[in-house]
């Protein structure tokens, strides 16, 4: 304490009275002094402004959660929300798809009804088939039929040297050409 009264540059500094029990005026936990701990004034015992500082951290932290924890919530109602939407929409589809189906598929093939249909056309066109071979068959001409039409091409005049067949007709040619072999008519 001399030194304080003594030297000029120190003298600058205010010195206080000793205390009596320097350990209750520090923080236990930071080793900090604690502030407005003698003043009978403030009526405060003393804090550690580290101490403050934390605990203003907690109560932060505090707000942050519950800010967050509403803010969840929110999300999770939103969430549960568009579920049931979804749920929703989801059997409406399903709803109008089984409509659909009921629409759609004829009962008659379900019964083998639609498969009958297909049998009987097509005996039918079969049955055509078979008749389109028959007549076939009686116009394609016979070795007799050749003859009688190189007979028929003797007995022409003026010229016609042989007859043909286009389009289902007898047409008379002149030329040196053979009677197709296939065609012919009476």
């Amino acid at each position: 304490v001399a030194p304080h009264r003594e030297v000029g540059t120190l003298r600058r500094h205010k010195l206080v009275n000793a205390i009596e029990s320097l350990a209750e005026r520090l923080c236990s936990q930071h080793r900090m002094g604690l502030e407005g701990g003698g003043d009978s004034q403030g009526g405060r015992t003393g804090d550690c402004p580290l101490c403050e500082s934390d605990q203003e951290d907690l109560r932060n932290a505090d707000a942050q959660r519950a800010r967050r924890q509403a803010q969840l919530l929110e999300c999770q109602s939103a969430v549960q929300g568009r579920i049931r939407a979804g749920e929703r929409e989801l059997g409406d589809f399903q709803q109008a798809l089984d409509s659909l189906k009921e629409v759609v598929i004829d009962p008659q093939w379900e019964d083998g009804g639609e498969e009958e249909d297909w049998d009987k056309e097509e005996e039918c066109l079969n049955e055509e088939v078979g008749e389109v071979r028959r007549d076939s068959y009686q116009i394609i001409p016979t070795k007799d039929h050749n003859r009688q039409m190189a007979n028929a091409e003797k007995k022409c005049v003026g010229g016609v040297t042989k007859l043909s067949i286009k389009g289902g007709t007898v047409q008379p040619t002149h030329g040196q050409d053979h009677l197709p072999p296939s065609h012919g008519q009476d």
